[in-house]
């Protein structure tokens, strides 16, 4: 009970963590005013990196990341990554290497700090209820990356796996609007292990050295412009083949008993 109760207390922590790290915005402000160099981004990357780490610390996993050669470490580039836990986004932000944006329920962006950090790291709000909207954004998203030469995650699945053993769900075929819009390279990735942290009374009766998470990155994928229907399907589904052979290299199962 009293592990459990630590667990629940570090998720409040975490919240008021990213409410004053947003403080250092304060930073970037007076920077600006003085007329010296910008360094948001470099700053901004290297607190949520920190911050991002913290979370698995605290949970004591051992983050395993295999085919780090293949993240590109400038330009452009779509993440496209099997989707397990809320705890995806910081995995993937502590351990890729870049400044990465992603889609968040736009209620997420009514929480202080957590809002701040979400906008300064390239994320953008959707609104579920209203496709045309949605659709919108992710063009405008398109530009501003290629413009900007930041990285961004999509999660192709649309929501989080609810089963058993994180199989992998279907892809949807919008997940290919943003790379295809401007002919953006994807970096296909997966992931697994996360979604045992969803449950505190799972994670804190799983022993220590079972505690595993894994990562593999797959070469990046170059998108053309602009593809037919067909093209479209195959693509979407080599991706998925990719995403799901490799998840099901790296499985790990910390209820397994020994």
């Amino acid at each position: 009970m009293l592990r459990i109760f630590r667990y629940r207390l570090y998720e409040v922590w975490l919240l008021i963590s990213l409410s004053f790290y947003s403080m250092i915005r304060l930073k970037f402000l007076v920077r600006r005013l003085l007329g010296r160099k910008d360094t948001s981004a470099h700053d901004v990357q290297a607190l949520a990196t920190k911050w991002s780490r913290a979370i698995f610390r605290n949970f004591r996993c051992q983050v395993q990341i295999e085919g780090a050669e293949h993240i590109p470490t400038e330009g452009p580039v779509v993440v496209m990554a099997n989707h397990q836990s809320r705890y995806d986004i910081p995995l993937l932000v502590g351990h890729l290497g870049r400044l990465l944006g992603f889609v968040a329920k736009r209620e997420l962006f009514r929480v202080p700090g957590l809002a701040y950090w979400t906008r300064a790291q390239g994320g953008i709000p959707l609104d579920r209820s209203n496709a045309r909207a949605g659709i919108k954004a992710f063009d405008e998203l398109g530009r501003n990356l290629k413009a900007s030469s930041q990285a961004f995650v999509i999660f192709p699945e649309g929501t989080r796996t609810r089963l058993p053993h994180g199989e992998i769900q279907v892809f949807k075929q919008g997940a290919l609007r943003l790379p295809e819009s401007q002919g953006l390279p994807i970096l296909p990735v997966s992931l697994d292990g996360t979604r045992y942290l969803e449950d505190a009374r799972t994670a804190v009766d799983v022993p220590v050295e079972k505690r595993i998470i894994r990562v593999r990155i797959a070469p990046l994928v170059q998108v053309p412009r602009k593809m037919s229907a067909n093209e479209r399907r195959k693509m979407m589904d080599d991706l998925r083949e990719t995403i799901v052979s490799n998840h099901s290299d790296i499985a790990v199962n910390w209820l397994e008993q020994t």
